[in-house]
């Protein structure tokens, strides 16, 4: 190279230098920015250069006492950094009405990231994309579930599958657990398919079972939740550091074959001319009009309600009986309140949800069971797709907004003794909470969501608690035997996605001769 092609060399070089260095410098200090909270941000626990709060997550069985504790450190409303994302954290009603009910346009949502890519489907409503096609022609179709037709028959199915459990717990009381999976499942299905699950040995219940396990086992892997969070991780991460990949794959593909078989039954009975109002069958008759052109979507439509309710009604109902075998006293009051309700029919027929709506202390029961442990102590996170301001901060687009359930209904700040089961907390005041509570927003539906993803099955659910639940009561004396746990101390609940009891002993013993006989009646008739 001679001396002119030297200095034509540093020359070139000299005329990038201004552009390069500005530009170093400017990377260099977003890589050491990473991890920062910004200040216009809710506050939050301190955060680490580049990782921010990565290396104070818990596992996600731990998830919600974690985001509980910062809570009443940091507020209702907090902020936590992995890498350069930016997750809120809501734990008070007046942040999940304020962000996710009044902005619910801008935070209606999920994440990109927020199931690994072979489960994650717009078909399946719970996780579908907020502006997706699939999104609306679900919520479209759903609104036909919630007519007062609709309402009127969930009454009667769920009366119906009501029955089959009285009798089953007569014969095999020890086997509660099985029994009360079987009744939300039968009930979902004869909603959604027009069909019935009659026992509790049936082999849909042991395969559907295993199938929503290896979910939650799936689900409750760290690194799947990080890929929320940075979806491009993802990508990147071989198969030997993303287990999850395969798991998911096998659980689609068994989630789509129970979808696809029960819709295949319903087709099969309307070409044959048996028509039964199901909402399935009210799905295909409707679906060029409702905007369905892919058989999946409407498999995945009828699927969603089984997988949405079967465990979360089945938990709840075991949580149920658990603080009855505690609190024994609580079952003594219902009956006097129901006795006062059915007067001289008492003895002589099975109580009704019309029952259970006159009676003020069993609904405050039917409450405390549902604020003690909710079915999913963490609703799956929302996504903001435009920048918003609440309450004087500024949270950006893009960012993962959690509701913290479990926070929110254990806040020693709004609940005396928020660990106690207290029903008679409700007689004091509406939500149950402290005199002088701010209850701005607060209701009784936080457990089936937020904003425009609000479950559609809240009305079918709330009838399904408190019929199952009364009849139970009605029926039994649940009594406690020395195995049986003492107190929500105890140990008792599997955390989770879906929080179920650990199995746990109690005797079910038939209140009178009476009612066997009115349980064989009615089973017989």
């Amino acid at each position: 190279m001679n001396l002119s092609e030297i200095k034509a060399a540093l020359l070139e070089r000299n005329m990038f230098a201004p552009v390069a260095i500005p530009v170093a410098c400017y990377l260099v200090y977003k890589l050491l920015r990473m991890g920062s909270r910004e200040k216009t941000l809710p506050p939050g626990p301190p955060t680490k250069p580049v990782l921010g709060n990565l290396h104070q997550m818990p596992a996600m069985n731990d998830m919600h006492l974690q985001l509980s504790k910062w809570a009443q450190e940091y507020g209702g409303i907090y902020s936590l950094k992995i890498f350069f994302k930016n997750v809120v954290i809501l734990t008070d009603s007046a942040s999940v009405t304020g962000i996710l009910d009044k902005l619910n346009a801008k935070t209606a949502e999920r994440p990109t990231g927020f199931l690994p890519a072979p489960i994650k489907d717009d078909r399946f409503l719970p996780i579908a994309l907020y502006k997706s096609d699939e999104f609306r022609i679900n919520h479209k179709a759903f609104k036909l579930l919630i007519s007062n037709d609709s309402i009127d028959r969930y009454a009667e199915n769920i009366e119906t599958e009501t029955i089959v459990l009285m009798k089953e717990l007569l014969a095999e009381p020890k086997e509660f657990f099985r029994h009360l999976v079987r009744t939300s499942m039968s009930s979902i299905v004869a909603i959604a398919y027009g069909e019935r699950i009659l026992t509790s040995s049936d082999p849909f219940i042991p395969y559907h079972e295993e199938y929503l396990h290896d979910f939650e086992n799936m689900m409750g892997l760290r690194g799947v939740h990080f890929t929320a969070l940075i979806p491009w991780l993802a990508k990147w991460l071989p198969d030997s550091l993303a287990g999850w990949r395969v798991m998911a794959q096998g659980i689609k593909d068994k989630q789509l074959g129970i979808f696809n078989d029960f819709l295949g039954r319903v087709e099969k009975r309307m070409e044959a001319g048996i028509f039964d109002g199901s909402h399935m069958q009210t799905i295909l008759q409707k679906k060029e009009e409702l905007g369905f052109k892919d058989r999946d979507l409407i498999a995945y439509h009828g699927g969603v309600m089984i997988d949405g309710g079967t465990d979360t009604l089945a938990m709840f109902t075991r949580v149920f009986v658990l603080m009855m075998t505690m609190h024994p006293e609580c079952q003594q009051k219902i009956r006097d309140e129901l006795k006062e309700v059915m007067g001289d029919e008492y003895d002589s027929r099975l109580p009704t949800y019309e029952d259970a709506l006159k009676m003020k202390y069993f609904n405050c029961v039917i409450r405390e069971v549902t604020r003690i442990w909710p079915p999913s102590p963490i609703v799956p996170p929302h996504y903001s797709t435009e920048d918003l301001e609440y309450d004087g901060y500024f949270i950006p687009k893009g960012t993962v907004i959690v509701m913290n359930l479990y926070g929110i209904q254990r806040d020693p700040k709004v609940f005396d003794a928020p660990d106690e089961f207290r029903p008679e907390r409700y007689m004091e005041s509406e939500f149950g909470t402290k005199p002088g509570v701010d209850l701005t927003g607060y209701r009784h539906t936080f457990t089936f969501g937020a904003g425009r993803r609000i479950c559609p099955g809240l009305k079918m659910a709330e009838i399904f608690k408190r019929t199952v639940s009364l009849n139970i009561i009605w029926g039994f004396d649940i009594k406690p035997l020395p195995n049986s746990p003492k107190s929500m101390k105890d140990d008792v609940v599997v955390p989770g996605p879906v929080s179920m009891p650990k199995p746990f002993e109690c005797e079910m013993v038939p209140r009178s001769q009476a009612v066997v006989q009115v349980i064989h009646e009615v089973a017989d008739y």
